[in-house]
């Protein structure tokens, strides 16, 4: 890879370059020559990448330029970054992609393009930490609560989203609360118990709160637009959803005791039993 004089480049001269460059068109240039680079993902264009120093200087050009053209391509750039460069989940979410990422989708004027890479990076880190999505709190709901106005390509996208922060979750607090539950192994410390109370409170309060009303109505949307690949999405969705993996104890006289699952009981007063027996028919008939 050569500069705009014929020099060889590589991705660590180029992000230097990017860092120190304030006009928009030679920005996109950088950025173009950047992604050619990531996308040919050979060993040699990442060796001594400085990956941190290089998602932040992607993450101030985001930032700092007016330009979405120039913010889509920084973007694809670190979802190709997320697909090359092992552990590079934790060092993109350190730099702060979530919270900035959620402020470019509260934009009443984002454009579809810039939406469809935000999408794929959030896609690539919900696969590897789901978690750190669910703990920022508003990045699942304005997600869902976007998807009215999106096509069914991007629907499909964010169903995918949120199909993998619901896939990680971990068992209902029923499963918690009981005098028999046990801890695999050794039991944690108190503050590690705590600090996963807290994460289970907060994915407890988002799927009551989010993630079962959106998952309803893009069962039934997609039902009246007959459109399959979010109505695939959305069914997988609800199917982690509804697995809570709760697991029977005794309880005395070794009378064999199931807890309720609250998600399943929601989804169920939602009328998702009803919805689906809808799809069922539909696909009966076809």
């Amino acid at each position: 890879f050569f500069d705009f004089s014929g020099a060889h480049m590589d991705p660590e001269e180029v992000l230097c370059r990017l860092a120190e460059e304030t006009d928009g068109n030679t920005q996109l240039l950088l950025l173009e020559e950047l992604c050619t680079m990531l996308c040919i993902g050979m060993e040699h264009v990442v060796r001594g990448f400085d990956l941190s120093a290089g998602v932040e200087r992607l993450m101030k050009v985001m930032g700092d330029t007016p330009r979405d053209d120039v913010v889509v391509l920084c973007y694809r750039a670190i979802a190709l970054i997320l697909d090359l460069v092992p552990h590079s989940c934790e060092v993109v979410v350190a730099a702060g992609f979530i919270p900035s990422t959620k402020g470019f989708l509260e934009q009443q004027y984002t454009s579809v393009e810039l939406v469809e890479e935000a999408l794929k990076a959030l896609e690539k880190i919900s696969i590897e930490d789901p978690q750190v999505i669910v703990m920022h709190t508003g990045v699942v709901e304005l997600l869902v609560s976007n998807m009215d106005h999106l096509s069914s390509r991007l629907k499909a996208s964010t169903v995918a989203v949120v199909s993998n922060v619901c896939r990680k979750l971990g068992p209902p607090d029923s499963c918690y609360n009981t005098p028999t539950s046990r801890w695999p192994g050794t039991p944690p410390s108190r503050g590690k118990r705590k600090a996963a109370a807290a994460v289970r409170s907060t994915t407890e309060d988002l799927l009551a709160r989010e993630i079962a009303p959106a998952l309803i109505k893009l069962l039934v949307s997609s039902v009246e637009a007959d459109d399959d690949r979010v109505l695939e999405k959305t069914c997988e969705c609800i199917a982690y959803v509804a697995d809570g993996r709760v697991t029977p104890h005794l309880h005395l006289g070794d009378v064999l005791e199931c807890p309720r699952n609250p998600r399943v009981e929601r989804l169920v007063d939602a009328g998702v039993v009803e919805i689906l027996t809808r799809c069922l028919a539909r696909a009966g008939a076809n």
